[in-house]
């Protein structure tokens, strides 16, 4: 086995045994092509003869047990001497290798997030056209310029902390971390994280990337001269210096999609306040209220100041609606998506809406004012995973949310995060009150169908269910909140057999046109059947939770199905409520929980709506 080869593997999976203090000692990298300037420069050493004699027709993770006891035997001014003149080599040889370009482009693609090996070659390949059909060899050579010119750093994904527990790099946790036989290092001593694999497999011999600080300068270096260029090409910016001042100062100067009512902006400007004075806040408004053009000004503020924003709200349907949002609201600026399947996830802009689970990636403090949406609601309610990542990527943190949680509420109280409130709409309308009835299930049983089959019913729906079929408004949209999957199935069918069935008349309060629908978070026509509700497709839409928060329907009316359902909690109903009578031209709406008993949950949501309208009034 080659030294350099041995000397790679050594790295990538146990970096702490070479030296505790620091891997940098050693040099290595992806595929050490380069590296072999190392064997050249080792030859007449003893190491090398000691390395091939003893390492010969050994497996990897054999020969890797010997390598520390061999490194030792090596003075240590040799090893500096054979890395300082590695260096003159780099200077001399590599740089005709790789063009310039690439290199910029590549760490352009790399930006602040922290990648494994394989999302590396997959981006490559997908970003730059000229690595499309090239081999992997090709790909890792331009890596290990990067990691040669030490612009990059290269970390096995699976790492021990200072007491020795095992800890995942990208995900951070130290819980599911699993040793397995590796067949990519030949070791059984390779372990695997489980706790992310969704975002695919790392383990102990995947390295993770990411930029160094030499990096990142070269990154603002390249992107500013790409900025210059445009400019250049554009008549738009041939201004004076004073005329080029005063632009500048415009540029992040919000533009809002109605007037600001006196209560909006009151809390607009003291949130304004508190990040210009660096402090973490809690927006606490009620549905409807407009939190996302509250922030709107603080937003300015911080992108005045040539800082980033990060947005990260839980799903990818809330991400879809705010980006058009905030396109318009800060036109002279960039506003970028990331979420699963969203393309150019490395764009680097000035405000970036990015759904929870893509957090991961992103390096530490990537960004400086981090607006983290509905804070109390699934995924990050309950995952402390989530909520460590959120709280790494950014120095200051703005909080919003109708229903905040008991552990926000005693930071509030213990005074580690300001509060800002406005518990009424914009259009200054009462939130709309559940009506409950009681229902045992979506169908007739015993006596009931008895009844029903005595008076000629034509369908085999429960009374409770069919009587607010027929109190359904017959314009807008109707949202049926399920609990699982299979029940949105099961109604789909179940409302479908009762619109065919003739049940058309006004009374019922459906026609034939009732086009109905049913979408879910597995749904691959997802995104396409959201499109269509807001274009007026659909006049009823099953759902599960995935629409409870931050999706404005106008003219919408809302029946949750098995209100008592565990997946129901206290904050879910009153957001559900909280999709109904959301814009001025239709600031009201009907709201019916379905239960087959009364928990806590629903009295405990309908009190609050209740309390919070009396206060308002």
């Amino acid at each position: 086995m080659s030294p350099y080869k041995l000397r790679y593997t050594v790295y990538r999976t146990h970096p702490s045994k070479i030296n505790p203090r620091s891997a940098t000692d050693v040099r290595c990298s992806p595929v050490i092509n380069f590296d072999e300037k190392y064997e050249q420069l080792l030859s007449n050493t003893d190491m090398t003869k000691r390395i091939e004699k003893l390492t010969e027709g050994l497996a990897i993770h054999e020969a890797y047990k010997l390598y520390p006891e061999l490194l030792q035997s090596v003075a240590q001014d040799s090893v500096i001497a054979i890395d300082q003149e590695l260096d003159i080599i780099i200077d001399k040889d590599l740089e005709s290798i790789i063009d310039k370009e690439t290199v910029n482009k590549t760490i352009e693609l790399i930006g602040i997030r922290r990648l494994t090996m394989p999302e590396i070659h997959a981006l490559i390949k997908y970003s730059l056209i000229e690595y499309k059909e090239v081999a992997t060899q090709i790909i890792n050579e331009l890596i290990q310029e990067l990691y040669l010119k030490k612009l990059i750093t290269i970390q096995p994904a699976i790492q021990q902390d200072d007491q020795g527990r095992l800890f995942c790099l990208r995900c951070l946790q130290t819980e599911k971390i699993s040793k397995h036989e590796c067949g990519a290092c030949q070791s059984d001593d390779c372990y695997v994280c489980l706790g992310c694999t969704s975002y695919g497999e790392v383990r102990s011999c995947i390295p993770i990337i990411k930029l160094t600080t030499l990096g990142l300068e070269k990154l603002n270096t390249y992107l500013q001269h790409q900025v210059n260029k445009q400019h250049q090409i554009s008549e738009q910016y041939h201004f004076n210096e004073e005329h080029q001042l005063n632009e500048q100062q415009q540029l992040h100067k919000a533009i809002y999609p109605h007037p600001l009512s006196e209560e909006q902006l009151a809390v607009s400007r003291e949130l304004a306040q508190l990040v210009e004075a660096g402090q973490d806040t809690l927006v606490w408004a009620v549905c409807g209220a407009g939190k996302t053009e509250m922030v709107f000004e603080a937003i300015a503020m911080t992108r005045n100041s040539e800082k980033r924003v990060l947005i990260a709200t839980p799903r990818k349907d809330v991400v879809l609606e705010l980006v058009p949002r905030l396109q318009k609201a800060f036109p002279q600026d960039i506003v970028h998506a990331v979420y699963g399947g969203s393309v150019d996830k490395h764009i680097i802009a000035g405000i970036t809406i990015a759904t929870t689970h893509q957090l991961l990636r992103y390096c530490d403090n990537a960004f400086d004012v981090v607006i983290i949406d509905e804070i109390d609601a699934f995924p990050y309610a309950g995952d402390a995973m989530l909520y460590q990542h959120a709280h790494r990527l950014g120095s200051q943190f703005i909080y919003m949310t109708a229903t905040p949680d008991r552990q926000m509420l005693k930071r509030v109280k213990q005074k580690e995060v300001s509060v800002v409130t406005l518990f009424q709409r914009y259009h200054g309308k009462p939130l709309p009150e559940p009506a409950l009835y009681r229902c045992n299930g979506l169908f007739a049983q015993g006596l009931e169908l008895t009844i029903k089959k005595l008076f000629n019913n034509t369908t085999t729906l429960s009374f409770p269910f069919e009587w607010v079929l027929k109190q359904l408004p017959t314009t807008g949209v109707t949202m049926f909140f399920v609990p699982s999957i299979f029940q949105g199935r099961e109604l789909l069918e179940t409302l479908q057999t009762y619109i065919s069935r003739g049940t058309q008349s006004s009374s019922v309060g459906v026609d034939r046109q009732t086009n109905i629908t049913f979408v879910h978070a597995k749904d691959p026509e997802r995104e396409q059947k959201i499109k269509d509700l807001r274009a007026g497709k659909y006049q009823w839409i099953i759902t599960t939770t995935i629409l409870e928060r931050g999706v404005t329907i106008p003219d919408s009316h809302v029946v949750v199905i098995d209100a008592h359902h565990q997946v129901y909690t206290k904050s879910t109903l009153i957001q559900i409520a909280g999709r109904v009578g959301r814009t001025e031209k239709h600031p009201e709406g009907k709201v019916y929980f379905l239960t087959e008993h009364v928990n806590d949950n629903i009295l405990s949501a309908i009190k609050e709506i209740k309390k919070i309208n009396r206060a308002v009034r």
